[in-house]
C-alpha cells in the first residue's frame, strides 16, 4: 500500500493551515491599523525598499561565497542561497540544516567537514545576530531587563562557538561579522525610508524585529506572523512599510526560484515531503547492484545513429574497424549502427560492412524518429559492459575511446567528451556562427538544466551498462535535445559525470541549423525540466 501520498498530503495540510492562519492574522492587523495613504512614499522610496531586499539577497550569497572560497562560484552561491531561502519561505518546518547539508554535498565537491563547519557557524550566527538585534532594540527603548536577557543570549551563542572546537572560532566570527554587515547595510537602506514616517529608534526596531521573526517563523512566507510584533508600535506607517519590505524580500526569491528550483531537479511538491532529504542522500554509485555478466558479451558496444549518412559513414566505419583490429587483444567491441529511416543508400552501405564484419550489427527504424530515438534503441539493445555512442560523421576520432576507458573502469558511471575543455594534446576546430551559437547554447543549458557540464552536445559519450537501462528507459526526447535530457536524468539520480577533453573537427554535411535548432533545443530544455524534474516523482 502506498504510504508516501498521505505523508505529502499531511504536511501540505499543515502548511496550508499555518498559511491560512497567517493570512488571518494579517487581515486582523489590516483591520487594526486600517488603510493608510502614505503620500510621502515616492516611487524612489519604493525602489529603494526593493533594492534593499535584493541587496540583502546578494550579500547573503556573497557571505556563502567568501566562506567556501574558490570551491564554489558566486553564481553557485547565489543559486544555493535562492534554493535555501525558497525552502525557508515555502516549507519552514523542514529541517533546513540537514537539507542544506545533503544538498551541498550532492551539488558540489566540498568536503562534508567544511559544509558542517558552514552550517554550524551559520546557525549559531543567526542566533547571535538576532540576540544582538534584540539587545540593540532593548537599548533603544531603555529596557534593562530585556537588555540583560539578550546580552546573556548573545554571550551564550559566542561561548557555544568557543566550546565546540569543530566549528572553528575564526570562521564563525568571520561569518558573524559579515552577517552583521549584511543586516546593517540592508537596515540602513530600509530605515532611510522608514525615517520619513517614524523616529530612527522605531525604524531600526521595526526592521530588526521584522527580520528576526522572518528567520524563525514557522508560517510559510512568515506572512502575518512577521508583522504581529509590530503591534507594539501602534503605527500604521510602521506596519505598512514593514509589510511592503517583507513582500519585497519574498519577490526576488520566488522570481529566481523559477529558474533554480528546476535547475537542481526539484519540483514544488518535493518541498512538502519530509522524505526529500532521504532522496537527496541517495548515491546510486553505492546503491546500484553489480550487473550480471552475459556470456560472450563484448567489453564495449559502439552505437552509431545514422540518418542519410551514405557519404560520411564509410570513412568513419573504416576508422572504427581499424581501431577494433588494432585493439582486439585488449578490448572486444561490437558496433551497432541504427538506421533512422534513411531515404538514401545508408542501409546498403551498412549491410556491406555487416556482411564482412561479424561484430557489426544493423538496427533499422521503420521511419525517421530522430537522433535521440536512434541512440536510445541502440544503447538499450547493446550487450557491452560499456555503451558508447558516437556521431556517424567521425568528428570525434574513435581513438579518443582510449581516454574514456581508465575513467569508466575505475568508478565513474558516465564519461562524456567535451569540446569546451582545453588540453595540451587536444585540437578542437570550430569556427564562425556555429562556434558563437554553440557557446551561447551551452551556457544557457548549463544555467537552466545541467549545472557543471561544459559541453552537453558532443556526440561522444559512454555509459556503464548497469545504469543504461535506468536512464535511457526514462528518456523521452527523440530530437537533438536528448543529450541534455540524459544528463539531466543522470544528475537527478546522482550519478557521477566526468568530462574529458577530446579532439574534434567539424565535418561538412551537418544537418543542424544553428539558429532554428538552437531555439528548438531551448524549448526542449524547458520541456525536460517540467517533465523530468522532481526527486519524488517516482517514489
Amino acid at each position: 500500500m502506498e504510504v508516501k501520498r498521505p505523508e505529502i498530503f499531511d504536511l501540505f495540510r499543515i502548511y496550508r493551515l499555518l498559511f491560512i492562519t497567517g493570512i488571518g492574522i494579517f487581515a486582523v492587523l489590516i483591520y487594526h491599523f486600517g488603510m493608510i495613504e502614505i503620500t510621502d512614499l515616492s516611487v524612489n522610496a519604493v525602489i529603494l525598499l526593493f533594492a534593499a531586499a535584493c541587496l540583502g539577497l546578494f550579500l547573503r550569497s556573497l557571505r556563502r561565497r567568501l566562506f567556501f572560497g574558490k570551491e564554489i562560484s558566486l553564481h553557485q552561491s547565489m543559486s544555493f542561497e535562492v534554493v535555501m531561502q525558497y525552502l525557508h519561505f515555502m516549507s519552514p518546518l523542514l529541517p533546513e540544516k540537514t537539507f542544506e547539508s545533503e544538498f551541498l554535498e550532492r551539488e558540489t565537491r566540498i568536503k562534508s567537514e567544511k559544509i558542517s563547519l558552514w552550517l554550524h557557524s551559520r546557525v549559531l550566527g543567526v542566533y547571535l545576530i538576532c540576540s544582538l538585534a534584540g539587545l540593540l532594540v532593548s537599548i533603544l527603548y531603555s529596557s534593562p531587563v530585556f537588555s540583560v536577557f539578550f546580552a546573556v543570549s548573545a554571550a551564550a551563542a559566542l561561548l557555544t562557538a568557543v566550546l565546540r572546537k569543530h566549528i572553528g572560532v575564526l570562521s564563525y566570527l568571520n561569518s558573524v561579522v559579515f552577517g552583521v554587515f549584511v543586516w546593517g547595510l540592508e537596515g540602513i537602506a530600509v530605515t532611510s525610508v522608514f525615517n520619513h514616517f517614524v523616529s530612527p529608534a522605531d525604524s531600526w526596531a521595526a526592521y530588526l524585529i521584522l527580520t528576526a521573526v522572518i528567520e524563525f517563523s514557522p508560517v510559510p512566507f512568515a506572512v502575518g506572523l512577521a508583522e504581529l510584533p509590530l503591534l507594539i508600535f501602534e503605527s500604521p506607517a510602521v506596519f505598512w512599510l514593514c509589510a511592503l519590505f517583507h513582500f519585497f524580500r519574498i519577490v526576488p526569491v520566488l522570481a529566481l526560484s523559477a529558474v533554480y528550483i528546476t535547475r537542481y531537479k526539484f519540483k514544488i511538491s518535493d518541498f512538502f515531503n519530509p522524505r526529500i532529504i532521504e532522496f537527496l542522500h541517495r548515491y546510486p554509485e553505492e546503491d546500484v547492484p553489480d550487473y550480471e555478466e552475459v556470456d560472450g558479451a563484448p567489453d564495449v558496444s559502439i552505437v552509431i545513429p545514422a540518418y542519410n549518412e551514405e557519404q560520411r559513414l564509410p570513412s568513419f566505419m573504416k576508422d572504427v574497424l581499424n581501431y577494433i583490429k588494432a585493439n582486439q587483444s585488449r578490448l572486444s567491441i561490437e558496433v551497432l549502427i541504427v538506421d533512422d529511416g534513411s531515404s538514401d543508400n545508408t542501409v546498403k552501405v551498412v549491410q556491406e560492412f555487416e556482411c564482412k564484419n561479424p561484430n557489426v550489427r544493423l538496427l533499422r527504424q521503420v521511419r525517421n524518429q530522430g537522433k535521440g530515438a536512434a541512440v536510445r534503441r541502440g544503447m538499450l539493445e547493446a550487450n557491452g559492459r560499456y555503451g558508447l555512442y558516437a556521431d556517424a560523421d567521425g568528428a570525434t576520432p574513435i581513438s579518443e575511446l582510449d581516454k574514456f576507458i581508465p575513467f569508466i573502469e575505475k568508478s565513474d558511471k558516465i564519461v562524456i567528451g567535451s569540446r569546451n575543455i582545453s588540453a595540451g594534446d587536444v585540437q578542437q576546430e570550430r569556427e564562425g556562427l556555429r562556434s558563437v551559437m554553440g557557446a551561447a547554447f551551452y551556457k544557457m543549458v548549463n544555467f537552466l538544466a545541467v549545472p557543471g557540464i561544459k559541453d552537453t552536445q558532443c556526440g561522444f559519450k559512454m555509459y556503464r551498462r548497469d545504469i543504461i537501462h535506468k536512464i535511457f528507459t526514462r528518456s523521452l526526447e527523440n530530437g537533438w535535445a536528448f543529450d541534455v535530457e540524459l544528463l539531466y536524468l543522470a544528475q537527478l539520480m546522482g550519478h557521477s559525470i566526468v568530462e574529458v577533453p577530446v579532439n574534434w573537427h567539424e565535418v561538412e554535411g551537418s544537418k543542424i541549423s544553428p539558429v532554428k535548432d538552437a531555439l528548438k533545443m531551448l524549448a526542449a530544455v524547458f520541456r525536460i525540466r517540467s517533465r523530468q524534474g522532481g526527486f519524488l516523482s517516482d517514489s
